[in-house]
């Protein structure tokens, strides 16, 4: 082979090797430039997405039943159903437990029923069921309100939420929590402390005890549990408030059973004091 024809072909491959280069390298470049793939910021549960939005939307709209299951069905969460302490008030849907309540509030302003028939609104409970790529969770939302001037007397008053029939074969207590806002709506959760917690009750102090009325005003708690086996299943939940109004110098201990919370005052004096609660409600109503 004569020596110029050598060295064309060695110019051909030297040129082929170059090219060769340039595209890989480019091609790896392109690559490397691929934006990486962040987790969303709201990667998180639907029982805690549901938490959250009812946090958000007790703060001004304590009675807004239809706006309430709005916001917890855009959160993730099954459509729910109301009940509160009277006779009859149970097993709402959204559109029933607004009905009555707003009736009830035109009758009061209308002096047509007492304070004891708007207050049955006081005290609300109900199930809130999620499913998602996480589990499977029932949570017993419980909620109360202040009438008007209420909120005085020392000692704190008790809020309390409980359960019943749940095996802890099948679920798993996912943790309690609750917020209580003033009457402007603002969150004030450091008046409202946990007491006791166990699988199936929680018990919080409503630190009213200091007569400051706008203070504390309305709030909410909850006690959620988590699939872990068996099949379907049937368990029940009821919320409790005990509002002292009076007041009185003396303490409170208190027992909790399945349909029962029973408080006992010790002290130089005894206070007024009353109960409400729901009815006793069951996942499958």
């Amino acid at each position: 082979m004569r020596t110029s024809t050598m060295l064309a072909a060695i110019r051909r491959a030297l040129k082929i090797a170059a090219v060769t280069t340039v595209t890989v390298a480019g091609t790896c470049a392109a690559l490397s430039a691929q934006p990486a793939v962040a987790k969303p910021a709201d990667q998180v549960s639907a029982k805690t997405r549901v938490a959250n939005a009812v946090k958000a939307w007790d703060a001004q709209h304590p009675h807004d039943y239809v706006g309430l299951n709005r916001e917890i069905v855009k959160a993730g969460g099954d459509p729910v159903r109301f009940n509160f302490d009277k006779v009859g008030l149970a097993n709402l849907t959204p559109e029933q437990a607004q009905a009555a309540y707003d009736n009830a509030s035109r009758q009061f302003a209308a002096g047509e029923i007492g304070i004891e028939s708007i207050s049955s609104f006081n005290v609300s409970g109900y199930w809130s069921h999620v499913v998602d790529t996480y589990g499977e969770w029932w949570s017993w939302y419980g909620s109360w309100d202040f009438t008007t001037n209420e909120s005085t007397g020392n000692p704190t008053d008790a809020m309390a939420v409980q359960t019943r029939d749940i095996s802890s074969s099948c679920w798993k207590m996912d943790g309690d929590d609750g917020w209580l806002y003033n009457a402007g709506g603002g969150l004030n959760s450091s008046l409202f402390d946990r007491r006791f917690s166990d699988f199936d009750s929680a018990v919080w102090n409503i630190n009213d005890s200091w007569g400051q009325t706008y203070y504390v005003d309305h709030g909410t708690l909850y006690i959620s549990y988590k699939r872990l086996g068996c099949g379907s299943t049937v368990i029940y939940g009821k919320t409790f408030l005990e509002h002292n109004k009076s007041g009185c110098n003396c303490s409170w201990n208190f027992s909790i059973t399945a349909n029962v919370f029973s408080i006992s005052y010790t002290g130089s004096d005894l206070p007024e004091s009353y109960q409400k609660s729901t009815t006793l409600t069951s996942t499958w109503t």
